[in-house]
């Protein structure tokens, strides 16, 4: 009951989606609270305005369906490709990417081949650990990452969960 009227920019930076308006604006009817965009033409004071924000929200919330379907569509076609898609992820231990393909980074290779060399000889993964600080002392992931590097497909040679989709150690 402290607030009459809430001021922004623009409908789409307030609101991502149908279901996020309708629970804002729930709170705000029961405040007796209305809004405005300073950018643009929205308004909830009027009957008007109200449909008018409904409109453009549902339009809007199909416009992003459509092009997160679309963004999808083209990484579904790049992992069918056997392309590396970053999207955030970290290119793995031993790999780098090179014409969007994972490729061996010779650099780092030889210690991961000692990792699997290693693992395979039947040595515990505490004293693999300790073998390749004190023979690879750039190797500087922790105890866990190497574990899980023995671990993960793409050592096997299986990207995006195809097999044979990038080179294996």
């Amino acid at each position: 009951g402290l607030i009459d009227l809430v001021i922004f920019t623009k409908l789409d930076r307030w609101f991502r989606s149908l279901k996020n308006y309708y629970k804002a604006q729930e709170i705000l009817d029961g405040s007796h609270c209305a809004w405005q965009a300073i950018d643009e033409d929205y308004e909830t004071l009027t009957a008007s305005g109200r449909f008018k924000v409904n409109i453009m929200l549902s339009v809007a919330q199909q416009e992003r369906e459509r092009t997160s379907e679309r963004i999808k569509a083209v990484f579904d076609y790049k992992r069918a490709q056997g392309k590396f898609l970053t999207g955030g992820k970290t290119v793995p231990f031993g790999y780098k990417v090179q014409d969007n393909h994972l490729v061996i980074d010779p650099e780092t290779e030889p210690i991961v081949q000692d990792i699997f060399r290693r693992v395979l000889s039947g040595m515990s993964y505490k004293g693999v650990f300790s073998a390749i600080r004190a023979a690879h002392p750039e190797y500087q992931h922790s105890y866990n990452a190497m574990h899980d590097l023995t671990l993960r497909p793409v050592y096997a040679g299986m990207l995006n969960g195809i097999p044979g989709s990038c080179p294996a150690y």
